[in-house]
């Protein structure tokens, strides 16, 4: 039987705010992934947004094995439930928050890499806000897709701040909780059609003296339930995570996967919304978004309030963050050069060179329109 929350000696103690309406069943291996973590200290609480009595009968089981879960029961919220969040929030005295997204999976030590990120440094200094990368498998894809940015640059803060797709998701967020406090408005109700946690997080960064630190590291996988997951029953979710949960903690496993991934559509969005039209080339570009590349081997860091954050990158990785970098400049500029460039790349990457390009035209306006003059111009 598991400690208790606060039983654990050493380090933070650490609230998880589980959202879930009716993914019921999936909740059986999404908890199972908390419960093996390596940090023991922590407390979650599911928050039951209008959810089926079989939610509340897997809860009840899982809670009469494990006191550290908990869970709320509230009629459905407008959207999501947001504004039940704040109050569990509210009433808590934990230090660290955290998320789990009720179909998805941490690996075991992804509470230890989220306590990571707001960790004091050499020089003392610690973060209230943290974000690492995110592995995503879309439904139907062969290959994860690896998503990152250093949201501590000047330049991505005020992305995120405007609510810009540099800084979504729920599992790769850790904060404090007195920061949480101190802003004037916490979790509520996102206008249609915000995505929520994008609607909170600009919040944080609207925030006086923020801290902010970021690393590329990808300790949980996603599987989003858009596509062909969108019509998946409870049980088929849970049948879908069940071979994912067996495996996520093998050696090397996470490694494997994050050399192999994708990294297109996450530079993409980062170059269209960065600052790099002046960038005479690949490397200037990702030192102007706070990326410093590396080789497969080198380990992550966490790179504090912009500094530079190391991303190892495979060759495959590195071609892919060419292509995307020449596609967005074609598109952004339209400068005769930029788009000769990309056209030139094209010629022996021609594949690569269209996945940019159809990445960049799902992003807002202008994007669409540029993105097809640089395609079909």
């Amino acid at each position: 039987m598991p400690e208790a929350a606060g039983q654990a000696a050493g380090g933070p103690s650490t609230l998880i705010l589980c959202p879930t309406h009716d993914h019921a069943d999936a909740l059986l291996m999404s908890i199972a992934s908390v419960r093996a973590q390596s940090v023991t200290d922590w407390r979650m609480v599911v928050i039951c947004d209008g959810a089926p009595a079989r939610t509340v009968e897997i809860l009840q089981a899982i809670e009469a094995d494990d006191p550290r879960v908990t869970h709320r029961v509230f009629p459905k919220g407008a959207r999501y439930g947001e504004a039940y969040r704040d109050i569990v929030l509210r009433e808590a005295d934990e230090d660290i928050v955290c998320h789990l997204s009720d179909d998805d999976l941490w690996t075991a030590g992804h509470l230890g890499a989220m306590h990571r990120l707001l960790a004091p440094d050499r020089h003392g200094q610690q973060a209230d806000w943290g974000r690492q990368g995110v592995m995503a498998l879309p439904a139907g894809a062969d290959v994860m897709r690896w998503r990152f940015a250093n949201v501590g640059t000047a330049a991505a803060r005020r992305v995120v701040a405007d609510m810009g797709p540099l800084a979504s998701g729920l599992n790769n967020v850790a904060y404090r909780r007195a920061a949480y406090l101190a802003l004037p408005e916490g979790w509520t109700d996102a206008p249609e059609p915000r995505p929520s946690d994008v609607f909170m997080w600009a919040k944080f960064f609207r925030a006086e003296g923020l801290r902010v630190a970021a690393t590329a590291e990808a300790t949980a996988l996603k599987l989003p339930s858009r596509g062909k997951r969108e019509t998946l029953t409870p049980t088929e979710r849970a049948a879908t995570l069940g071979p994912w949960l067996a495996r996520i903690n093998a050696p090397g496993m996470v490694a494997e996967e994050v050399r192999k991934a994708e990294v297109v559509r996450g530079l993409v969005a980062l170059f269209a919304f960065s600052p790099i039209a002046e960038a005479r080339g690949v490397d200037e570009a990702l030192a102007l978004c706070g990326l410093a590349p590396a080789g497969p081997d080198a380990p992550f860091d966490v790179a504090l309030d912009g500094a530079a954050m190391t991303v190892p990158m495979t060759r495959r990785q590195r071609r892919q963050t060419e292509a995307a970098f020449l596609a967005v400049k074609a598109a952004v500029t339209l400068d005769a050069a930029a788009v000769a460039a990309c056209r030139a790349f094209a010629e022996e990457n021609g594949k690569l060179t269209r996945r940019a390009l159809r990445d960049l035209a799902t992003l807002p306006p202008p994007f669409p329109e540029r993105a097809a003059r640089v395609l079909g111009g």
